[in-house]
């Protein structure tokens, strides 16, 4: 009998077997991925003419790569997005690990319904006024890190700060006034914040025209940033006043305002106040004519606040008087 024969058969089986076992425990397993929302808000514009900015938003990249789950090209008036409030742009499925650029692109040509133009400013008498070039324009919101974390969902805030972007033009022509700043202007004036981490600052002026002036903004700044003769003045190519404010808000006719989206850290916190007298190159456009002073009513330092994650605080504060610039 020849029992290699017979030895051979079962051994070929089982290592068939082992192969097809090995083969099967081989196939990858799916990457951990993480979900992250993306929002837009928006901070107000200091020029009394506008009543809205209309951008068109054509896509939201993560690090050169479009979020999955972007809710589509819409076209978005900034200004109804204030004091905290959002609008979703869609969310994206993330890989587990850090992110250091989102890509926010524009649509300069065409709005959501495909009419002209996609991006523009509206005017209190009722004109649209283009803003920028043609095309799409990609812009790129470096200078941020954030990490998608496996079993964690965050929500990322692009605050587009109107103020800072859009500029006023004396083109000669009354349809066209308005355009965009410098693209490394755009870029600056719009902020990202994990929304978990960020916290609130709201209050009453007393009597905020009490000196004088049309309309209060209030400006808040990180510790050390203002510099009274700078900020006061234009800066940069576009002529961008209070520039390095990391955001502001336009106080109501009650006194009520709000600054959202901050992080924690240690701030400074001004109220300008605003003219509504003809300026002669620029009709009816208010100015900055100086500094409202407050006492806080609860004793709070507005020159030092110390600011934690989560943690919304009320400062109502009572005019004491005025100092122009």
């Amino acid at each position: 009998m020849n029992f290699k024969k017979f030895f051979f058969i079962p051994t070929l089986v089982l290592t068939a077997t082992i192969i097809f076992t090995s083969c099967e425990t081989e196939e990858p397993l799916p990457t951990p991925k993480a979900k992250v929302n993306f929002e837009l808000t928006d901070a107000p514009a200091d020029d009394a003419n506008i009543t809205a900015v209309f951008v068109t938003v054509a896509s939201v990249d993560v690090d050169g790569e479009p979020i999955s789950d972007f809710v589509g090209k819409q076209t978005i008036d900034l200004l109804s997005f204030q004091n905290g409030n959002t609008k979703a742009l869609g969310s994206g499925q993330l890989e587990i690990g850090d992110y250091d650029r989102i890509s926010l692109t524009l649509d300069f040509d065409a709005d959501a319904d495909g009419n002209s133009p996609g991006c523009y400013v509206l005017t209190d008498d009722n004109v649209k006024h283009p803003l920028t070039s043609t095309g799409e324009q990609a812009l790129n919101l470096s200078g941020l890190s954030f990490s998608a974390i496996e079993g964690q969902e965050k929500t990322m805030v692009m605050d587009f700060d109107v103020r800072k972007a859009v500029k006023y033009q004396d083109s000669g022509d009354d349809t066209d006034q308005y355009d965009f700043v410098t693209t490394s202007e755009m870029e600056s004036s719009i902020r990202v914040v994990d929304k978990s981490r960020t916290l609130s600052i709201s209050g009453q002026i007393d009597n905020p025209l009490g000196t004088g002036g049309d309309y209060v903004v209030a400006y808040v700044y990180e510790k050390g940033d203002f510099n009274e003769e700078t900020e006061t003045n234009p800066q940069g190519a576009s002529g961008i006043e209070f520039k390095n404010a990391i955001t502001s808000a336009l106080v109501d006719a009650s006194g009520n305002y709000e600054l959202s989206f901050l992080e924690a850290g240690e701030y400074e916190l001004y109220f300008v106040t605003y003219e509504a007298e003809p300026t002669g190159e620029e009709p009816d456009r208010r100015t900055a004519s100086g500094f409202l002073q407050v006492n806080s009513l609860t004793s709070l330092n507005l020159l030092g606040l110390e600011l934690e994650a989560g943690v919304d605080i009320t400062i109502n504060v009572i005019v004491t008087g005025f100092n122009p610039f």
